[in-house]
């Protein structure tokens, strides 16, 4: 299938690793100019080199940038442009397991991280978008929002509020021919989802290998699922065919909420 992409360009957050990195190299594949950002130079140089040899179509360039501080996000178009497509994207915040008993500074850490920091993006990016009568924002979110588990506070609530947020916009730009979708991601076999497997099995006495094999278990596909399955996903929804398609929260769980 052509998407209808090639000549776009897109913006694609955090995106030297893991989901980010899936994203970025499935919309090159498609033709899409991608901007990939994070804060290692190094491991950005790397991540364009693996998208321009497996596949690109078009350029991919990196601009190094801070995007755990929303004053950075915000002004980010003007140093990139305003992009066709953005793919809003952040680490996940550490594992506390007393909700009620985080400190501020980790809170307010990761709702700058995870919500000011997006926010400020989008904001920065949609009237542009508007103006030229086409715009895709896809924001990788996670299924967790859900059904929320315990030392996982600090990662959903932001992510709760950014989808609320977008939701909004997406009201908003639908008339102009820009969308606005998340995708909420279960068990895609990352550096995150190991690091998280680790902190779980640790608090509940057990072995991560043990954990792994109990959260494979009860995925009806029997398996983690892989970052480019999401990438796939991702370039579908920035496409012409998904034009009809907004405010939508997409689980990738292999059937785990069903």
């Amino acid at each position: 299938m052509d998407l209808g992409l090639q000549g776009r360009r897109a913006l694609v957050c955090a995106a030297s690793s893991g989901l980010g990195l899936a994203c970025a190299q499935a919309l090159a594949g498609e033709g899409v100019e991608v901007v990939i950002v994070g804060r290692d130079p190094a491991r950005l140089d790397a991540a364009a080199r693996h998208i321009a040899g497996t596949g690109a179509r078009a350029a991919v360039t990196t601009v190094v940038a801070d995007l755990s501080d929303p004053r950075v996000c915000g002004e980010l178009p003007s140093r990139t442009g305003v992009p066709d497509i953005l793919v809003t994207n952040g680490g996940g915040p550490p594992v506390r397991h007393d909700a009620t008993g985080i400190d501020g500074a980790l809170w307010e850490s990761a709702m700058n991280g995870l919500f000011h920091g997006p926010r400020a993006l989008i904001g920065a990016c949609v009237d542009g978008m508007r103006a030229r009568g086409f715009g895709r924002i896809v924001n990788i979110s996670s299924a967790a929002v859900l059904s929320p588990r315990s030392g996982f506070a600090l990662s959903v609530s932001p992510r709760a509020a950014l989808i609320a947020f977008c939701d909004l916009v997406a009201r908003e730009v639908a008339p102009y021919g820009v969308t606005v979708n998340h995708l909420l991601p279960h068990s895609i076999e990352t550096q995150r989802l190991r690091d998280n497997l680790a902190a779980e099995a640790a608090n509940l006495g057990i072995g991560a290998d043990e954990l792994r094999a109990r959260r494979v278990a009860s995925i009806p596909v029997r398996r983690a699922g892989r970052p480019q399955e999401l990438g796939a996903y991702c370039a579908f929804l920035c496409g012409a065919q998904a034009g009809y398609v907004t405010g939508r929260r997409h689980v990738i769980d292999g059937g785990t909420y069903i």
